[in-house]
């Protein structure tokens, strides 16, 4: 008997919890017969809406409530107060509400209806997050029973607050007045059905996100107070083709423009001295930009997947970064200026129209996959101040023929230069240590490599997938390398080892056959050395030279000719035809060089 008490009790406590399981302080019936929950804020002066998940139909929320004889206004909305109602279908909203709380109405996936007492009430409120607003669901505006389209904010507001306008696809056309100085985060965002906005010059900030996915904006007016645009602001507007921006900008937001597809133009004020990380990413029709002179970096990602054909980088930049032109297909050149010292990972890769790119004389490292697959760049200078060449940085740059690498240079990183496969010409710097794992592989038009003393290390196939037919080396004392017996990772391909023409420094020759790797080339001699270049045998050669152009004459056709700076590195190559070879350099006269046709050398004097 004691016990069927015990479970009558239970069951009636259960249902008691079942009936209303959130907390609140008191719940006052509405004059239409509806129900709401509140909770005392502000030591008991006002009431909060509380949360529950019982409230359907339509509900209007009272701008004050008396209860016991005490009245007090309803000033706020609590978090979660309406979550997950999902029979509810209208909600009306006092004056006298000034906040809604964390996902109030979240979830409400039958509501229809929303009202308010004015848009300058709207613009006040504080909403805590996008799913705060109703409009979140309702989409459409009303204003004490009339839908409102065309929006004139009244000139009293002087802020228009965060979510404000949220997902308000039915409004049609805004006017802020001069009052306006701020615009909130995401206040317009996913108003689709704007189609052109124009911000006064009163307005000194807009925020995160605030017109983003405003998928019908075709214009918009930025004006000239405006001192910041942030995070995400115009983002996905995709069909935004104008846009004015005032000339008080001095920063751009992260994503700020990303893609606003049909974007064609854009001035960006001299004003401006931060871009944020991709600003203009996916601007897919954005063909030319001007980047003003205060701006002293370019952000990760920055122009990605943009449209552009020509970019403008002032002497102010310091740093390209990540990505910064990552993918913009109709990029045919760029200048990269002396005050720029890092180059970012992937900054210029997929660019497939590159031609040209000339890096300024103060950049120290170029960056992981720069220039990757930039198929149409055909040759390019490493200024001295290049330390560092990353990883896969000109890699699949099919088109390239030539490439010299400064002297500071230290590292060449693993795949630099793989699979380009007309490169026919590099000159590697005297400062070089390290050739990475197949920093060269596949550079199939290259017939000859030098490579110098300074060289300590070179990766497993980094000249593999080449038939070179000459190896200078000015290694004194070479380290072990990946031999023959190796399969993909051997360090020159077969045919290099088995007819190639190792030439090694004077006096080392015995040290080359003993050293694993070095001892598989078949033909190995001593010459072009560093300690027996004076004793290249000189011999009558006609030679012309007119502005470091060199006609070498005399010889058969098909013969490959390279020249060489009296310390051994390579000033130019080219193969002859019609009994000559034109090699252009920059000797100058009177300067001693080295030719070497059909494997004889020869001492030239530059007349």
């Amino acid at each position: 008997m004691r016990q069927q008490g015990l479970s009558i009790i239970l069951t009636v406590l259960l249902s008691l919890l079942a009936a209303n399981a959130f907390a609140y302080d008191i719940a006052v019936e509405n004059s239409d017969g509806v129900t709401i929950y509140y909770n005392y804020i502000n030591d008991g002066r006002e009431l909060q809406v509380a949360q529950d998940n019982s409230y359907s139909g339509e509900i209007v929320i009272p701008e004050e409530v008396t209860y016991m004889d005490m009245t007090r206004k309803v000033t706020s909305i609590g978090d979660r107060a309406f979550w997950r109602c999902r029979n509810l279908t209208s909600v009306t909203i006092p004056e006298s509400v000034t906040t809604i709380g964390e996902r109030a109405f979240d979830g409400c996936t039958r509501l229809k209806y929303a009202e308010f007492e004015s848009a300058g009430h709207l613009c006040s409120i504080e909403f805590k997050d996008e799913t705060s607003n109703p409009l979140n669901y309702v989409h459409h505006l009303y204003i004490k029973g009339k839908e409102v389209t065309e929006l004139v904010i009244p000139e009293s507001v002087t802020s228009i607050g965060g979510y404000a306008f949220y997902y308000c696809s039915g409004l049609t056309s805004v006017t802020i007045p001069n009052s306006v100085t701020s615009i909130g985060n995401g206040a317009f965002k996913n108003c689709s059905g704007l189609t052109s906005i124009t911000i006064p010059e009163s307005v000194t900030s807009i925020g995160d996100a605030a017109i983003m996915w405003c998928t019908g904006l075709t214009s918009a007016t930025i004006g000239n107070g405006v001192m910041s645009i942030g995070n995400g602001a115009f983002s996905n507007c995709n069909r935004l083709t104008s846009l004015t921006v005032g000339n008080s900008v001095t920063s751009i937001g992260e994503s700020a423009f990303d893609g606003c597809s049909h974007l064609t133009s854009i001035t960006i004020p001299e004003s401006v001295t931060s871009i944020g990380n991709m600003a203009f990413a996916n601007c897919g029709s954005l063909a030319s930009v001007t980047i003003p002179n205060g701006v002293t970096s370019i952000g990760t990602n920055t122009f990605y997947n943009s449209g552009l054909t020509s970019v403008t980088i002032p002497n102010s930049v310091t740093y390209i970064g990540n990505g910064a032109f990552y993918g913009c297909y109709g990029l045919t050149s760029v200048t990269i200026p002396n005050s720029v010292t890092s180059i970012g990972n992937g900054a210029f890769r997929y660019c497939f129209h590159l031609t040209s790119v000339t890096i300024g004389n103060s950049v120290t490292s170029i960056g992981d996959q720069a220039f990757e697959n930039c198929s149409a760049l055909t040759s390019v200078s490493i200024p001295n101040s290049v330390i560092t060449i990353g990883y896969e940085a000109f890699y699949n740059c099919g088109e390239l023929t030539s490439a010299t690498i400064g002297s500071s240079v230290t590292s060449i990183g693993d795949v630099a230069f793989r699979e380009c496969s007309r490169l026919s010409s590099v000159t590697i710097g005297n400062s070089v240590t390290y050739i990475g794992e197949q920093a060269f592989y596949g550079c199939m038009s290259m017939t000859s490599i030098t490579i110098p003393e300074s060289v300590t290390s070179i990766g497993a196939s980094a000249f593999n997938g080449i038939d070179l037919k000459s190896v200078i080396s000015r290694i004194e004392n070479p380290d072990m390398i990946k031999g023959k017996e190796e399969d993909f990772y051997k360090t020159f391909s077969m045919n290099t080892f088995n007819n190639a023409t190792l030439y090694v420094p004077a006096g080392s020759i015995d040290k080359y056959k003993s050293t694993e790797g070095w001892k598989d080339f078949t033909f190995i001699e001593e010459g072009l050395g560093p300690n027996n270049i004076a004793n290249v045998r000189a011999l009558p050669v006609m030679i012309q030279n007119e502005g470091g152009q060199l006609t070498v004459s005399g010889l058969d056709d098909g013969t490959q000719v390279g020249v060489y700076h009296i310390n051994g590195s390579q000033a130019g190559s080219a193969v002859s035809r019609n009994g000559s070879a034109v090699i252009n350099t920059t000797l100058q006269p009177g300067s001693v060089a080295i030719v070497k046709a059909c494997e004889k050398s020869f001492k030239v004097v530059i007349r």
